[in-house]
């Protein structure tokens, strides 16, 4: 390529460039003033008693952070004035939400500290101090850097000094459960607590080849801290049943959540509710069935998960739901890491509700690291087939079946699914780890 067509092709980046430049500019002034007059609002708001609860409770919102803190919470109101049900509560809008409502925090520690400053023009000082902190990420960098410093703060009295990947290493010491064992044929070196890190090979049918071990303390904490968040098994039952259920549907914000599986309309006719109160997603313990249902509402299209746990965690009479609020925050935790180092009480099936409870059942998640967090479990008014999607198992028949074991499977994963994941099927395949074989 000649340095005239390069000159000419830098020059039109450069149009285009500045065009783009300028528009973002331009949307991040928008954000600012939205994002000072949603404070200012809830300035005034605060001071009705329960107005702001009373929205979202109709709006079924969550209204407390999963993190303990001693700031405002401003997550409700982003998702009330944005518009984000949870049909549209996806991981990149959780995302943004958290990251404006950390910059109204900082936005209101600035405020409180100079609260005569904005006897006049409160609307128009605040922008031009969001500008000044270098806009949204400017203003929560601190946060970021204080990480778990900010964190120890913020908790509790009896909490402050737990951090997540402290609790997350003590409770793997503590697990009895695992994926698998290992034949060792020599010595390996241990660490202090009786752990190490093994290096292994997959072989062509399907075993694994233990090639060496590891004792070094900081490389099994940064192993502990890594698989934090993909493994449930220190998690009691009752928990876990809950938590698996709802991450085969956690997918990035980029994926549509209809576009997944094809499942069953839900027969019966539909309520007078709005589409989007229609189409909310809902985790049902089915106890006729014994299952644990996780699907959108009566339409042409949903993911349907269907749990099958070995012993059914509310009585064989009674169907149950997760309200959307509590699903949302157990889904906050999942994505915190929190849920990981949590207990839970009752540790297999579901408590029932105090009598006079709109719930049915209750679980209760506490941990050191946070606050006890109580779920509620509602009765469902209709049959579930009738508020939500499902798989009519009569019509889903497959075209044809086999019996495979597992040399079959690491074969067709070594010779097809590798190379398919890493060419063709890479801009179209779920990118997360519970896809793989």
């Amino acid at each position: 390529m000649s340095e005239i067509s390069l000159n000419t092709e830098l020059e039109r980046l450069k149009r285009k460039g500045k065009k783009i430049f300028n528009a973002y500019m331009r949307t991040h002034q928008a954000l600012y003033g939205l994002l000072t007059e949603v404070y200012l609002f809830r300035l005034k708001a605060s001071k009705e008693a329960g107005y702001l609860d009373s929205l979202y409770e109709e709006a079924d919102l969550a209204t407390s952070s999963t993190t303990p803190t001693n700031q405002p919470y401003f997550t409700p109101l982003l998702r009330l004035v944005c518009g984000l049900k949870a049909d549209r509560y996806n991981v990149a809008a959780r995302n943004t939400c958290s990251q404006w409502n950390k910059a109204l925090q900082a936005v209101h520690g600035h405020y409180s500290a100079n609260e005569a400053l904005f006897q006049h023009n409160p609307r128009g000082k605040l922008v031009a101090f969001i500008e000044k902190e270098g806009g949204v990420v400017g203003l929560i960098v601190p946060d970021i850097k204080r990480g778990e410093q900010r964190s120890k703060t913020d908790a509790p009295a009896d909490k402050q000094g737990v951090s997540i990947d402290d609790l997350a290493i003590e409770k793997l010491k503590e697990q009895s459960a695992g994926i698998g064992f290992a034949e060792i044929h020599q010595a390996v070196r241990i660490d202090e607590h009786g752990q190490t890190l093994l290096l292994a090979r997959r072989e062509s049918d399907g075993k694994l080849t233990i090639q060496a071990s590891n004792n070094n303390p900081v490389q099994i904490k940064a192993a502990t801290v890594s698989v934090l968040g993909s493994s449930t098994l220190g998690l009691p039952y009752s928990a876990r049943t809950i938590v698996e259920t709802l991450k085969t549907q956690m997918l990035p914000g980029s994926t549509n959540p209809g576009s997944a599986h094809d499942a069953q309309p839900a027969k019966g006719k539909r309520s007078g509710r709005r589409r989007d109160e229609a189409m909310e997603k809902r985790l049902c313990l089915r106890g006729p069935q014994k299952d644990v249902i996780l699907s959108f509402g009566p339409g042409r299209v949903s993911p349907v998960t269907i749990c099958r746990p070995r012993k059914p965690l509310v009585a064989a009479n009674d169907n149950v739901y997760l309200p959307a609020a509590d699903r949302a925050l157990v889904e906050e935790m999942i994505e915190s890491r929190e849920i990981f180092i949590a207990n839970a009480e009752p540790a297999e099936v579901l408590a029932r509700a105090p009598k006079g409870e709109a719930a049915a059942y209750t679980l209760t998640l506490s941990s050191p690291a946070f606050e006890s967090k109580r779920l509620s479990f509602c009765p469902v008014k209709a049959e579930s087939p009738s508020t939500q999607s499902y798989f009519d198992r009569e019509a889903f028949k497959p075209d044809w079946s086999a019996t495979v074991g597992v040399e079959w499977l690491a074969i067709m994963r070594q010779k097809w699914a590798e190379k398919w994941s890493a060419g063709l099927g890479q801009p179209n395949q779920i990118k997360r780890k519970s896809a793989t074989l």
